[in-house]
């Protein structure tokens, strides 16, 4: 099993390098471009992990030395919460703040609060407010996203250079990654995609289907990383904090760090120095 990012202390001025496969991170894809600063997570559906995946994937890219910027679009306000903070009235003026977890250093990971109001935003709309995050000068925003193909889902998907699409086993997460790839490509797009899939127990044959599907349907999207069916990951929402804070040494921990080392990867980011004492 790989040894978890969370569990190496890196020098202040060190490379941008997967702590366990030793492999160079700074390899761009051709899909980085000077807009390549929105990872968006796209589940179209619920019950997928997908802001449980925001949650941890922003906070190791954070504990990497990374400014981050989270954007919670869903109406629901469930990343919102999930970092200990209330729904705002109106998310699309309401100052950005600084995401702590008890018993974690401060970290350069800022949060865009969601509310009710976001129900209403037209595409015009989400675009100014993703704008916003440029104010923070970060590295990477990353955004959840509504479990519907609404006007915040498809401008996500229109603005993001690296998609992420958490699918649980079963059909009905599988036809919804096909929607998600299907916007993904309007207009000539070509941005990163990987299908993540979430709740997995490979010892299933339900999770041997999906895998032969999504393998069948879009040759190489598949992550290959899983977040496997366990209590660690479920216990994480209820405790208001990601389960690479709840849960550190779980194998859903450690498989986010193989997603964010993908996402670093993938995108070419420089890391800058991690603060003294800051151990990823």
């Amino acid at each position: 099993m790989c040894v978890s990012p969370l569990q190496f202390t890196l020098p202040p001025n060190a490379p941008a390098v997967c702590p366990h496969t030793g492999q160079s991170l700074c390899d761009p894809s051709p899909a980085a471009t000077a807009m390549s600063k929105i990872l968006a997570f796209i589940g179209a559906k619920g019950g997928t992990l997908k802001t449980a995946s925001v949650a941890a994937v922003a906070h190791v890219l954070a504990k990497a030395g990374l400014r981050v910027v989270m954007v919670d679009l869903d109406p629901q306000g469930d990343l919102t919460t999930r970092s200990n903070f209330s729904r705002v009235a109106d998310p699309v003026t309401a100052d950005p703040v600084l995401v702590r977890f008890d018993g974690e250093p401060e970290l350069p990971l800022w949060l865009m609060r969601g509310g009710r109001a976001m129900e209403a935003a037209d595409a015009e709309t989400v675009r100014r407010h993703l704008a916003r995050a440029e104010q923070i000068d970060p590295d990477l925003v990353v955004v959840d996203t509504p479990p519907a193909l609404g006007p915040a889902t498809r401008t996500a998907a229109a603005a993001a250079v690296f998609l992420i699409i958490p699918s649980g086993p079963g059909k009905e997460s599988l036809m919804r990654a096909h929607d998600v790839v299907t916007i993904a490509h309007e207009g000539g797009r070509a941005p990163i995609i990987r299908i993540l899939l979430t709740k997995a127990n490979p010892q299933t044959n339900l999770f041997r289907w999906m895998v032969e599907n999504v393998d069948e349907l879009y040759p190489n999207l598949r992550s290959p990383f899983v977040i496997p069916h366990e209590t660690a990951a479920a216990e994480s929402a209820v405790f208001d904090r990601p389960v690479t804070v709840s849960a550190p040494r779980s194998k859903s921990a450690q498989a986010y760090c193989d997603v964010a080392a993908d996402v670093i990867g993938r995108l070419g980011i420089e890391r800058r120095p991690v603060p003294a004492g800051v151990v990823v």
